[in-house]
Formats: C-alpha cells, structure tokens, sequence
C-alpha cells in the first residue's frame, strides 16, 4: 500500500471525512442566517461524528464477516485497533465541548445521541441494531443528519423553530435521503445477507435511483422558496443549486461502481462539498478566520 492509498484510507476510515462535512454544514446554517454565534456546537459536531462513525465501523464489521476479506471491510478490520483510538478520541473531545452548549441544544442532543447508539450498538435481541430492522436505516440516517445540521443550529440561532426552520430543515432531509440511497443500492448484497430489507432491495434500482434523482431536486425546489422567502440570499441559493446539481450528477455515476472511495470518498463529500459552497457563495467566509 503505497503513501497515497495510506493517507487516503486515514482520512476516510478515521472519519475525518465525514466529520468534517457534518461541521460545515453547522457553519453553512449559520452563514444562511447570517450570523456566526460564539459557539461550540461545529466542534462538538465534528468530535460527536467522529465518535459515533467509528463506534459504527468498529462494531459494523463484527456484522459482516463473510465479508471481512473484502474492500472496506479489510481496511476496517486491519486498523480496527486505530479506529478505537480516533473513537476514543472523538468522545472524549465531544463530552467536552457538549458541557459548553445552550440548554436547550443539549437537550435536543439527548434525543440525538439516543438514536445514534441505538443505531450503531447491538442492544436488541439477536444482537441486532436499530438499522438492522427492516427499512428504518435510511429513515435514521436522515432524521438525525437533519436534526444535528438542520434543526439544531437553526435553534440555536433563531431561539425558535418556525416555518422557515421547517422548510430548511425539509432541504437538508431531501438531500441527505438523496445521497443515502446510492449506498443502500452499493450495500444490496450485504444487506441480503443480513436479511435486512431497504429500499432497493424492496422498489429495485431502477426505481431506486429515481427516486434518489426526485428528492435531489426536490432539495433544489426547497432552496428556491428559501430564497424567494429571505432565508437565504441570492448568492447562496445559487451556490447551494449548484452544488445539488453536482450531487445529482455523482449519484448517475455512481451507477455501477464499488468502490468506496466513491461512496464514502465523493458521496459523502457532496456534504463538505455543498456546505463550502454555500458558505464562499454567502460572502461570509472571512468571518469564520
């Protein structure tokens, strides 16, 4: 395994990835608000994700050992021993900045991190996880990315959760439901295995990407009422369609393909990728430095 593979692997399989698009997203609500609080709350996104994300690898793989050998799933059980470490980490980390939040924050995290361990811990009978249950992984995933992304920061910033909250709270649903699809479909065979029924496995591909495509524009829809509205200027609505539109064209590529590079690697990058977007695009981004 050369460097390049080395680093790449360290920074998708630690979560760092994914962690960081979880932060920007924070920072990017905040830009649509236009207003930056003296917050915690994108670090303890980033150190929760962290911890969580590798608790679900570390705990995932114990779940798929027909499959041990291959792809992802080698690299993950090679570094398992890492993975601990960076959960360790992003625990401790996030435990810290959790005791600096506003009250009402933390009490939204309770429900939060409530569903995230029983997502990602074997706590029910027949060592099962919450995802492990027939088409509720997707539903999950969406409700809590939506809450921590979404609801939480609008809150936090707002003080309130009013219609305009609703329908950014309804963007960020479409478009993480939008990207989750094309991993459900990736996952088809080992989901069969386990027994576990998803939406491709229930609708077929076809219908599948379909649906992935509807919701992506969907999510566009939803960021074109926010403009019209004043939730979000102009710049940032054009920013934020643009980076759907890319998203829109990653999932027709994603058609096919395996590799995780793809999915963990670009896929869910498309979160980094919209939130960087949107933030340079609002004109608020020397206030981050």
């Amino acid at each position: 395994m050369n460097f390049i593979s080395k680093l790449t692997n360290f920074y998708i399989y630690s979560s760092i990835h994914i962690a960081i698009g979880a932060a920007l997203s924070v920072i990017l609500c905040y830009a649509a608000l236009s207003h930056i609080p003296n917050s915690d709350y994108p670090l303890f996104v980033f150190s929760a994700t962290l911890f969580l994300y590798n608790i679900h690898r570390i705990v995932g793989i114990k779940k798929v050992e027909q499959f041990e050998k291959e792809g992802r799933f080698a690299v993950i059980k090679k570094f398992r021993i890492h993975l601990i470490l960076y959960a360790l980490i992003g625990g401790l980390a996030s435990a810290y900045f959790y005791a600096s939040l506003p009250f009402n924050v933390k009490l939204l995290l309770i429900l939060a991190g409530g569903i995230s361990m029983l997502y990602v811990l074997p706590l029910f009978n027949n060592n099962r996880r919450l995802r492990d249950f027939d088409l509720i992984k997707i539903y999950l995933i969406v409700f809590n990315w939506t809450l921590i992304i979404g609801i939480i920061p609008y809150i936090e910033v707002m003080k309130s959760f009013d219609a305009n909250g609703l329908l950014y709270a309804a963007e960020k649903a479409f478009f993480i439901f939008a990207i989750t699809i094309p991993f459900d479909i990736r996952d088809i065979k080992v989901d069969s295995f386990n027994g576990v029924q998803t939406i491709p496995r229930k609708i077929g591909l076809k219908r599948s990407y379909n649906l992935s495509y509807i919701l992506i524009f969907i999510a566009i829809l939803m960021v074109t009422c926010l403009s019209f509205q004043g939730t979000y200027n102009k710049m940032i609505g054009i920013g934020l369609t643009i980076g759907y539109l890319i998203t829109f064209a990653l999932i027709r590529l994603s058609k096919g393909k395996q590799h995780d590079y793809y999915f963990s690697g670009l896929l869910d990058g498309t979160i980094a990728l919209v939130a960087i977007i949107g933030i340079v695009f609002s004109g608020m981004l020397q206030l981050l430095f």
